[in-house]
């Protein structure tokens, strides 16, 4: 996300679907590039993590350049784009580590 990212959030959504919980808060996104959660967050098999942003593409951006024009997904700071990376490791290879 460059000038018109305004939150992003990752969410862990576990088998049952009543039993969906967030990895981490919501983040403003000028406040935070890499976020890192207070201990690791160990998931069932077949979770899936969800990565949700929301852009403000208006007048009230301060940081938006042109809310007339239209955006488009690029690398340059003109255009937009929103990725979100993930590190895991699988406990069993964790636990293999140790015992080495």
């Amino acid at each position: 996300m460059h000038l018109r990212g305004k939150s992003f959030e990752f969410q862990a959504v576990y088998p049952k679907a009543d039993a969906s919980a967030p990895v981490g808060a919501a983040v403003r996104f000028r406040l935070a590039i890499e976020l890192l959660p207070r201990q690791a967050a160990v998931l069932a098999g077949r979770s899936k993590i969800e990565c949700t942003a929301h852009f403000d593409n208006s007048k009230n951006n301060r940081n938006n350049p042109d809310p007339a024009k239209l955006v488009h997904w690029g690398e340059q700071t003109w255009d937009e784009m929103m990725i979100g990376f993930v590190d895991y490791t699988y406990v069993e290879a964790a636990a293999k580590e140790e015992k080495n």
